[in-house]
């Protein structure tokens, strides 16, 4: 299984002390995965980071092979916001970064709830189509998934989140973000919410 990321994310602006504003939507993307890598070389051990062939070797490797997760970060999520299916709220983007750099390395290797660290930004960006609405990806539908995958917003519709045993393709399908390697939706298993474990094929998908 894949780290889903579905439910995720991202709101920064730079670093508390010379706040330079709000932050692009085009440059959200980029800024958490720097953000989240530097919090994994400061609080995951070598052998932990040695475990996880998604982070990379250093800082900078880490940010490259977390940006092939495509879905996770959300990579196109500014066609949406100015299409207008996504409002994006820079303002929760600011407190989100903020949070993620206090937050002390116990808390994102295993945050309460067993949640990922990477689903603390809920908010950030709000999802404005309905269910039945035309959709090009999850992050667009309030509750829902983008199912059909034609990539056309005329063919593509919200549906509801699916629950544990039902069938799926990718994490955000299941209320839980975890569609295990026999296409089904699972429970959130324990220790799903380690940061070290971000983006590992064992984890989620």
């Amino acid at each position: 299984m894949k780290l889903a990321t579905s439910a995720i994310i991202l709101s920064l602006s730079l670093s508390c002390g010379d706040d330079p504003g709000p932050l692009p939507v085009e440059k959200v993307a980029g800024e958490w995965r720097k953000a989240l890598c530097e919090k994994i070389y400061a609080c995951c051990t070598p052998a932990e980071r040695m475990a996880n062939p998604e982070v990379g070797a250093d800082v900078q490797s880490c940010q490259t092979k977390l940006e092939a997760e495509t879905t996770f970060f959300l990579g196109d999520l500014p066609t949406s916001v100015a299409a207008g299916r996504v409002a994006y709220h820079a303002d929760k983007m600011a407190t989100c970064l903020s949070d993620l750099k206090a937050r002390s390395c116990d808390l994102v290797k295993m945050s309460p709830g067993e949640r990922d660290v990477t689903m603390m930004c809920e908010g950030v960006f709000e999802p404005k189509v309905p269910v039945g609405g035309g959709c090009l990806e999850f992050w667009d539908c309030i509750g829902g998934w983008c199912a059909n995958d034609f990539g056309d917003v005329t063919k593509d519709v919200c549906v509801a989140k699916s629950g544990v045993g039902a069938d799926c393709d990718e994490g955000p399908e299941c209320f839980s973000g975890i569609c295990s390697d026999d296409r089904v939706c699972v429970a959130r298993p324990r220790g799903s919410g380690n940061l070290c474990a971000i983006g590992d094929t064992d984890g989620e998908h």
